[in-house]
């Protein structure tokens, strides 16, 4: 890796040494040079080889061709990007290895995701924004002085189409393919008088699931309509809504393996499910095989995944943009409302999950900065965030391990953020920025858990009853007809019973955990940077930022709470045109420190058996080199590249395991690590696991997109040829480090073909996504209550015809 560093840094030293290529040159011909992309990365609007910031743009065209309709599918376009569903509603994201295993509306993301320049702290509220968009811009690294709060690993801007002044236009997209995939999207653009404009877009999508039992569909409808007013070339207010319904199933799964114990040699055996990646959960042949999977917590082989899937979401927004030039600068408002309600009933993790919460946030953030191209430009700004989550019912049917949770989350954010940049000379910048942010959490609720345990000395309880999908323990106890033989105390749950021949040998166990908890987190992130200009279209820049992600809650009364966060980065980059704009290089190393990071994931608990908990076990090391390459040797031919190599190492990752259960010994964690067992196994003892060494999970080595595009003429018309691949090094994708969990390196390739007339308002398009029909595992993980292995996999082949009128 030191070799590919100091390549890295030496190519980009090398560009300084070719300035000549980058000179000005006479005008290039419309259409035979490469174009020039706006980005407001950096809260102000310049061109993306002018913009000393690592980021990636991906085109509302490449967007419409790659069939994105969801964040997660944005992966496959940007080779920094790794993004998972956890087999519902939620996402998860990671950039170059920093990033969150999201699985509940209490656990934040590390990739801040941001719409229309409003930060969206629900991860399951990412949907149903991906159409009649500008661009989406993909920052890599720290963001904590522009961004704030939750962008350690990086920030994601999904920018939609605005408003144009004076012009009538629009148009309609209609696609259909294979898995009955029909999807509309449109827009209109109306002038309202000379200083006012209107602007309307829509989209609805009906697709049946990617998995055999109907999971991993889309099926929505969304609309967005948005007023501009805009006086004078000094003012201008932006007002915007935006509704999305998502309905269905949802995601889903599939089980990839059961796994035995041993405890003559506390060993773990592996057993592969035999179901192909396309067999989701609640199939009958799911179900067969759970029939065969022995959970040593029961005693007894699982039945069918309990309930149906079906997803009820809505999501909608205000959000207004006012720009204002005055005397002293350009005053930029942004204030936002947002709303998310859920009700799902999902089993992509190889558990019935219910959902049933809402969402409420409101954010103001503030800007007034000065003249960028003045010798010393500045910025300063305040932002304010408060997101309220009020989950009623909240439940895990594992069939052994029932959990029934209510709670509600308070978050309120207030930050002050600055920068300068001063002008050296006519070619070298220095920039300096920093922020303040101030995070107060509370979280208050409560989790009442049941667990369905074998006594048996034999530790097998072949006919014992399983949980039922129940609205709460109480519940559970009438469908079960369960009686109490014991009282919880301060160390010891309540013990039922069922009076019946088949349970004579089940206690059931029913434990609560009741938090009422708030904290601060208060931090200082920075920007430092140079920027010298190799030549004018040649640019070289040098950075370091500093990033934190504030601390949080869990239902867990080993692991209640987490701490903040940290991430230092280096970065040394060169963006570069030459040869008349024919040839874009852009080359990047950098070097990441992570440390105290957040570790979400599913783990025992001494009292209620298992649970969903974050905590601080990682500090690791993340460094490598990015090379982006466009060429356009003649009119109507564009070749491109983006190789990213990755190295990542775990310098400390160690945390720790309960060893006793309600006063049972556990049997060693099932993990591919070191494992170090208690000098006794008492109340409050623990296993001791440690993973330090491994590589970082989500953190592919080598990650490769590469393709073309070719424009023919043919009389008045044009037949434009793309296609694109993707390749992806062995990655790990689940928390233990299992073999199971081990992403092989795939490809995958996609292709359109598109006829149209040549200037004209029209056109027809055929295409073809992920041709080699490899189903990739996105994430995987270990069920220990149910002895399963459970993994979300991407879409399959799809392939269709698509539609388009302009006007």
């Amino acid at each position: 890796m030191k070799k590919s560093l100091f390549l890295g840094t030496g190519l980009i030293s090398a560009l300084g040494s070719f300035p000549a290529l980058a000179q000005e040159n006479p005008a290039t011909a419309p259409g035979q040079g490469l174009t020039d992309i706006i980005v407001t990365a950096q809260r102000r609007p310049e061109p993306l080889q002018r913009a000393a910031v690592a980021v990636s743009v991906v085109s509302s065209e490449d967007i419409v061709r790659a069939g994105v309709t969801k964040a997660t599918d944005l992966a496959a376009l940007v080779p920094a990007l790794q993004a998972s569903s956890a087999g519902g509603t939620t996402a998860s994201f990671y950039v170059r290895g920093v990033g969150a295993f999201v699985a509940n509306s209490y656990t934040d993301g590390a990739v801040s995701f941001n719409y229309d320049g409003v930060y969206l702290a629900r991860p399951a509220s990412t949907s149903g924004v991906f159409y009649d968009l500008g661009r989406v811009e993909v920052l890599k690294g720290p963001q904590g002085t522009l961004y704030g709060r939750n962008s350690t690993g990086g920030a994601i801007n999904v920018l939609p189409q605005r408003p144009e002044l004076g012009k009538t236009s629009g148009f309609v997209d209609l696609s259909y393919g294979n898995y009955d995939a029909l999807n509309v999207q449109g827009a209109i653009n109306v002038p309202l008088g000379q200083i006012t404009a209107l602007r309307i877009a829509a989209m609805g999508i009906d697709r049946k699931g990617y998995n055999s039992d109907g999971t991993d569909d889309d099926k929505g409808w969304a609309i967005r309509p948005q007023l501009l007013f805009q006086p004078s070339d000094d003012f201008s207010l932006r007002i915007a809504a935006d509704y999305y319904q998502q309905r269905g199933k949802g995601g889903g799964g599939t089980f990839t393996h059961a796994v035995a114990f041993n405890p003559a040699n506390n060993s773990y055996t592996a057993i592969p499910s035999g179901l192909d990646s396309s067999v989701g959960t609640f199939d009958s042949r799911a179900a067969a095989f759970l029939g065969t999977a022995f959970s040593g917590v029961s005693g007894r082989t699982l039945g069918p995944l309990l309930s149906s899937p079906r997803v009820n979401n809505e999501n909608w927004g205000l959000n207004a943009e006012l720009t204002w030039k005055t005397g002293i600068g350009t005053l930029t408002v942004i204030p936002s409302y947002r709303q998310f309600k859920q009700e799902a009933t999902t089993g992509g993790g190889g558990f019935t999950n219910y959902t049933r919460d809402s969402d409420k946030q409101f954010s103001l953030e503030t800007r007034l900065s000065g003249d960028p191209s003045a010798r010393l430009s500045w910025l300063v700004g305040g932002f304010y965030f408060k997101d309220t989550v009020d989950a009623p019912d909240f439940r895990v049917t594992m069939q052994v391990l029932d959990s029934f949770q209510k709670y509600k989350l308070e978050t309120e954010s207030l930050a002050a953020f600055g920068r300068l940049g001063f002008k050296v000379t006519d070619r070298f910048r220095l920039v300096a920025s920093g922020r303040y942010t101030n995070d107060h959490r509370s979280f208050a609720g409560t989790a009442n858990v049941l667990l369905d345990v074998c006594a048996s000395p034999t530790h097998v309880c072949a006919n014992a009853p399983l949980l039922p999908f129940a609205s709460s323990v109480a519940d559970t106890v009438a469908q079960l007809g369960l009686i109490q033989v014991a009282p919880p105390t301060a160390n010891s749950p309540a013990v039922y019973i069922q009076p019946s021949a088949a349970a004579a040998n089940t206690i059931f166990l029913q434990g609560t955990t009741t938090l009422d908890q708030s904290r601060t987190d208060g931090r200082f992130t920075y920007h430092l940077g140079a920027e010298y200009d190799l030549a004018p279209s040649s640019l070289l820049y040098l950075s370091y930022d500093t990033g934190f992600r504030s601390g949080g809650f869990a239902f867990s009364g080993f692991r209640p709470t987490f701490g903040p966060e940290n991430i230092r980065a280096w970065t040394l980059g060169s963006k570069n045109r030459f040869f008349n704009n024919r040839v874009q290089l852009n080359v990047e190393a950098f070097l990441w420190k992570y440390t105290d990071q957040q570790v979400s994931h599913l783990g025992p608990d001494p009292q209620l058996g298992s649970t969903f908990y974050t905590e601080n076990i990682g500090r690791s090391t993340n460094k490598g080199i990015e090379v982006e390459l466009q060429v356009k040797p003649a009119q109507g031919t564009r070749l491109f590249a983006d190789v990213q190599y990755l190295e990542t190492k775990l310098d400390s990752f160690k945390y720790t395991s309960p060893a006793v259960t309600n006063g049972t010994a556990n049997p060693p964690p099932y993990v591919a690590c070191g494992v170090t067992p208690p000098a006794a196994f008492t109340a409050g003892s623990n296993y001791t696991i440690d993973c330090s060494g491994q590589s970082a999970f989500q953190a592919p080595q080598w990650t490769i997109n590469f393709g073309g595009e070719q424009n023919v003429k043919i009389g008045d018309y044009e037949l434009i040829a793309r296609a694109s691949t993707h390749y992806q090094s062995k990655s790990f994708i689940g928390f233990e480090y299992l073999p199971s969990q081990t992403q092989s390196a795939y490809w995958t390739t996609n292709a359109g073909l598109t006829f149209q007339p040549t200037g004209g308002a029209w056109s027809i398009s055929a295409f073809a996504n992920n041709i080699e029909n490899k189903r990739r595992g996105v994430l995987s993980y270990y069920n220990s209550p149910t002895s399963t292995v459970t993994g979300i996999n991407s879409a399959p082949r799809t392939y269709g015809v698509r539609l388009s009128y302009k006007f």
